[in-house]
């Protein structure tokens, strides 16, 4: 009896259990989502599906949409195209095309806003001159000082040697103490050595001329005691003794068999240069060939490396020159004149002559201040 009444017993409790899960089950289904009891809504109260009216916004109607009459300016966006430049290589390298009005390759003068050109490698790893080769790293401790060449902290004199373009080092065991920059494929190039002295250990010179980019010494057998940077245009200054005279990045004479008493340039923005000879100055021009034939002058002042016009005196007169006029103002014979790198500007008795480099005009004015005509 006691184990029928335990079996009955357990019916009745499984029996209740159903129960209980079904009338939960039912009441989740039931209960509206603002219920206290459940939070899932019935078929009831599931949303539509809006219909398409109520899909539309507020810049949406049914009206059909007229033609768009107004024209896109020519600066906008949506005008540019891809374009480049012809010295550029678009998509070598660090090389990009940039945007303008005219696409593919346009002229020099065509603005394309964002391009990238070409440029000197920097030897980090990156093809900045596009030409498919990135320039390689330096060594380790060593930088690129400029085109061509690099340096580095080793405790040796000299800690300057060539690298190629593309950063490759020309000859690892061919070091310099010195480099200058590199103008017309030469350089002026020195090396040192130690000595023993009294004083202890010093550094001079033990080497000094010029190279070009293999680093091979240039001017063999020529006698000179010092020579100067080269210009742009591959003209130098070489001094012997007291005297000084012109040599180019080609192993040349400038002005062949002249020995000057004072050189001065050239330098790079024209490669003008001003010699004296004797008591008397004159210009050469980069060709060697004298800028005004016969032309000499007691004194000069301004060289136009700054601007295009010069002061020169005769005697007691005084005028203004430019590189392409012997005599820019024939009626101005100064009382005393000079240029600076604003303008020029001269005297005669009480007037004062302001003179515009750039377009070679004067603006006349008596020392007291008053405009005269």
């Amino acid at each position: 009896m006691r184990k029928l009444f335990r079996k009955r017993n357990l019916l009745l409790a499984v029996l209740i259990g159903i129960g209980i899960w079904l009338s939960t089950r039912t009441s989740d289904e039931t209960v509206p989502p603002d219920s206290a009891s459940g939070d899932r809504p019935t078929a009831s109260h599931r949303t539509a599906e809006p219909s398409p009216e109520e899909h539309k916004t507020d810049f949406q109607s049914d009206e059909e949409p007229s033609a768009n009459t107004e024209t896109v300016p020519d600066d906008s966006p949506y005008n540019l195209k891809w374009c480049w430049h012809k010295s550029n290589r678009p998509f070598i390298g660090e090389c990009r095309p940039g945007l303008g009005k005219e696409g593919g390759e346009v002229a020099d003068d065509v603005p394309c806003d964002g391009e990238i050109l070409p440029s000197p490698e920097t030897c980090d790893g990156l093809d900045y001159d596009c030409d498919g080769h990135a320039g390689e790293p330096l060594p380790t401790g060593s930088w690129l000082v400029c085109r061509g060449v690099a340096r580095n902290n080793d405790e040796t004199e000299n800690h300057f040697f060539l690298v190629t373009d593309d950063c490759r080092p020309v000859n690892t065991a061919q070091r310099f103490g010195y480099i200058s920059e590199f103008r017309a494929g030469v350089a002026i190039a020195q090396m040192y050595e130690k000595i023993d002295t009294p004083l202890g250990r010093l550094r001079r010179i033990a080497r000094r001329g010029v190279i070009n980019r293999e680093g091979r010494w240039l001017f063999a057998g020529w006698k000179f005691d010092d020579i100067g940077s080269f210009s742009d245009k591959g003209v130098a200054v070489a001094t012997v003794g007291d005297k000084c005279y012109y040599v180019t990045a080609d192993e040349r004479e400038l002005v062949p068999g002249a020995r000057f008493n004072y050189c001065q340039g050239p330098y790079a923005t024209d490669g003008i240069m001003l010699v004296t000879d004797g008591n008397s100055k004159y210009f050469i021009a980069s060709d060697g060939k004298e800028l005004f034939p016969g032309e000499r002058y007691d004194e000069t002042d301004g060289f136009f490396n700054n601007h295009s016009l010069a002061c020169v005196a005769k005697g007691n007169s005084r005028y203004i020159i430019a590189k392409d006029n012997p005599d820019v103002f024939p009626n101005l014979r100064f009382d005393a004149c000079y240029c600076t790198i604003e303008n020029c500007v001269g005297t005669i008795g009480t007037d004062v002559y302001v003179i515009a480099p750039t377009d070679r005009t004067y603006v006349k004015t008596s020392l007291k201040g008053q405009q005269k005509p």
